[in-house]
Order: C-alpha cells, then structure tokens, then sequence
C-alpha cells in the first residue's frame, strides 16, 4: 500500500514538473461589476518580456471578438495593454509557465485604478457635513428619478434613502467612494440612446456629470452595494 501511494506521489510530481515549448493562451473580454455591459476592445497590444509582440486589431469590424485566441506562446512575462471604460491606457501582467496546453486569462474593461481620483471625493473628506446626490435617467422607454444623502457625524458616516437612515460600514463607504471617482472619471461622449445626469450638491454648490455610456451602470452598482436593493 505504501508503494503504491509513494508510486502515486512520484508520478503526480512528474505530471506537475512538466512543461509545454509553445501554449494556447485565451484572452476573455468580461466586466468586474456584473451590472456593467459588454465593453467590447478595439484594440489590444501584447508585449512579452517589455518587448512588443504583437498588436491586435480588428480589420474587418469595430471591435474584437471575445475571447480572443492566442497560438504558440513560449513561457515569459507578457502585458496586455488596451484603453478601459474611462479613457485610460491599462496594462494586465500575466506569467506564463507552459504548465498547461491551454492556459486563460481575463481582462475587465470597466475595472479602473479609481484610487487617483478619491482624493477629490467629497465622501471622502466629509466631516461632520452632509452631500446629496441626485440620479436621473431618460431613454426610449424609461424616466427614473432618484437621490440619497451621505452624511458624517462624529466620524460615523450615515446614509439617507427613502426617508430611512442608516450607519454604514467601511467597505459600503470605499464603495461610495469608488462610485464617486468613477463619476469624475466617467466620459460623456458615449454613444447610448440612455442619458443618465448626476448631480451632486454639497456646501450650496451643484456639479452635474452627464453618463453617456451604456456599459457603466453607477447607480445599479450602488443600489445593490449600499441599499441592498436587487
């Protein structure tokens, strides 16, 4: 019995120190906030080792199709940069060993660094004050009206919906957060039949940012994170 299981242990570890000269890597194209839409990549660039390998763009459409298959990779540290949601140029690092035929990776275009914005977030730095955001969207076939106030007392942060308050925690406040730089960051040029209007008032002063993007749904976000709405 204890041969067999030494036998058994030998054989797994050769099968684990085996390794692949070429590989087939699978790039998904999928979103971080499940209520975000597909945001499709127009174009992707691979480098491997900081050299630049390959660029991939689509010839024969906008857009690249998902997933995206790569044949013949060599082990190495490779970096896949494309443009996210918001404008920005990101890079996702990806080790590959050739452990496996087949090995996969997924890239979320509505994720985002919003750390650079929070800064500015009046949620952020609130103190003993209150901010009231207001939610508005119009499309084809819908007209939604909506508004919350976040307000900190004593250190504690509180939030405002539908006449009911209540104190929440520190992951709900990192999420208010992130929603808030996102809004910084967000462009308004999209192309979506749907408008969405933020208007954030605080210290008598209003700004309003205009979400022309079908694919960034903020408010559904924050509607499942903070007020458990499903």
């Amino acid at each position: 019995m204890k041969v067999k299981i030494l036998f058994l242990s030998i054989f797994l570890s050769l099968m684990g120190c085996k390794e692949y000269k070429f590989s087939k890597l699978i790039v998904k194209i999928d979103n971080a906030n499940k209520n975000s839409g597909n945001l499709p990549l127009s174009e992707l660039t691979v480098y491997k080792n900081g050299i630049l390998l390959k660029k991939i763009i689509n010839i024969d459409g906008l857009f690249l199709e998902s997933p995206i298959k790569l044949d013949s990779i060599e082990k190495g540290n490779y970096v896949f940069e494309y443009y996210n949601l918001f404008g920005e140029k990101t890079k996702r690092q990806f080790k590959i060993e050739n452990k496996k035929e087949i090995d996969t990776i997924a890239i979320f275009p509505d994720q985002f660094d919003f750390e650079k914005y929070s800064n500015k977030s009046i949620i952020k730095n609130l103190r003993n004050k209150s901010v009231n955001i207001n939610y508005n969207t119009q499309g084809c076939f819908h007209k939604i009206s909506d508004s919350l106030t976040i307000s900190n007392k004593n250190g504690n942060y509180y939030i405002l919906y539908n006449n009911q308050q209540k104190q929440i925690d520190k992951k709900q406040i990192d999420n208010l957060i992130k929603f808030e730089s996102q809004l910084y960051a967000i462009s308004d040029d999209g192309l979506c039949t749907t408008t969405e209007i933020y208007s954030i008032e605080f210290e008598n002063k209003t700004k309003q940012i205009k979400n022309g993007h079908c694919v960034w749904s903020g408010w559904n976000n924050l509607e499942e994170e903070i007020l458990n709405k499903k």
